[in-house]
């Protein structure tokens, strides 16, 4: 069984690089924003790529919210915080900064782990879903969606390892 998910988490590692590559050259059509409850995450906020996040945890308060309101287990829900910290980070990083693009990459990689780790069973919603919507829901306006297609120009010609063990944080 160990065997199949590390299968499935290396050819969802690889879908991604090649969605994120994909997306980097696609088109410069406008993102419509996906609202969230009663709060899009993205209007009037100070900075528009960070959005609100009133306690600092480095994860959006919109998709915060969006977490605790899906009917996730106490550790599915750390593993959708962690990936959602990640790519809140992925977004700001200086890409100019390749030693720290790649370590947000690390991370990337050790949280998608977590999630197939977590969202393991017959009742558990997909993982390569759970990391699609949440990626879907970071980049939830244009501002996002640029932010994160240039820190995926900026992995461009780069390579990783597939992390093992347990990667939950």
């Amino acid at each position: 069984m160990q065997q199949k998910h590390r299968c499935l988490l290396r050819h969802t590692v690889v879908a991604l690089a090649i969605i994120a590559s994909a997306t980097a050259w696609g088109s410069d059509e406008k993102k419509s924003p996906i609202v969230i409850g009663s709060k899009a995450g993205n209007g009037g906020d100070a900075d528009p790529i960070a959005g609100t996040d009133k306690d600092q945890d480095g994860i959006r308060d919109d998709i915060q919210a969006f977490i605790a309101g899906s009917k996730l287990s106490s550790p599915q829900q750390a593993a959708s915080r962690q990936f959602a910290k990640v790519m809140q980070d992925a977004m700001r990083v200086d890409k100019t900064d390749l030693a720290a693009v790649k370590a947000i990459s690390i991370r990337s990689s050790r949280a998608v782990r977590c999630i197939y780790a977590r969202f393991d069973g017959p009742q558990s919603k997909p993982p390569a879903a759970v990391v699609a919507q949440l990626r879907e829901i970071s980049t939830n306006t244009q501002q996002r969606s640029l932010a994160y297609r240039s820190y995926a120009q900026a992995l461009s010609g780069t390579s990783g390892a597939l992390p093992t063990g347990n990667t939950c944080e």
